[in-house]
């Protein structure tokens, strides 16, 4: 039988990213007993884009865990369930992109190769189909500017049919 998990130890748990399943890695930070408030937990000055708490208060027990990313220095706060983590080996990142197989940079906290990686570019995609179907005209436009996506998407927007506006 593994030991609990307690504060400071490298978790790992499934979650999904931009409709694709990954697994999340990180510290850590505190466990939150059932009925607690997880926000209170997350350190005073955190940049509330930095919480992705989902429920504040849920009625199983949690672990805040610290989540980093490359290009901030604010780590990014998540709170699964005790019972969705395990404990990782390390908290180093890929040494090989899980799509194409070619080395990762050295020192680089990503999951591909590099801006070219066929799989950046699905996701990019996909995130752009995403915007296009519930974002506003303003973005939607600035989407089409740059050409993005094909400018014949109908988005209705408060009743007015915005396709028009970029034709």
């Amino acid at each position: 039988m593994t030991r609990p998990i307690a504060p400071g130890d490298v978790v790992t748990w499934p979650a999904i990213s931009c409709g694709q399943n990954t697994q999340r890695v990180g510290y850590v930070v505190a466990i939150i007993p059932a009925g607690d408030n997880a926000v209170a937990a997350v350190p005073a000055g955190t940049p509330s884009r930095h919480r992705k708490i989902r429920h504040t208060v849920a009625k199983d027990a949690r672990a805040l865990v610290a989540v980093e990313t490359a290009g901030s220095p604010i780590p990014y706060y998540y709170a699964p369930q005790i019972s969705r983590i395990r404990l990782a080996d390390t908290l180093d990142p890929p040494r090989y992109c899980r799509h194409c197989g070619k080395p990762v940079p050295e020192g680089r906290k990503s999951h591909y190769c590099s801006n070219d990686c066929a799989a950046k570019a699905d996701r990019q995609r996909r995130h752009n189909e995403i915007m296009a179907k519930y974002a506003g005209s303003a973005n939607m436009r600035a989407i089409a500017d740059r050409a993005y996506i094909a400018t014949e998407i109908h988005h209705t927007t408060y009743g007015k049919d915005v396709a028009k506006d970029y034709k």
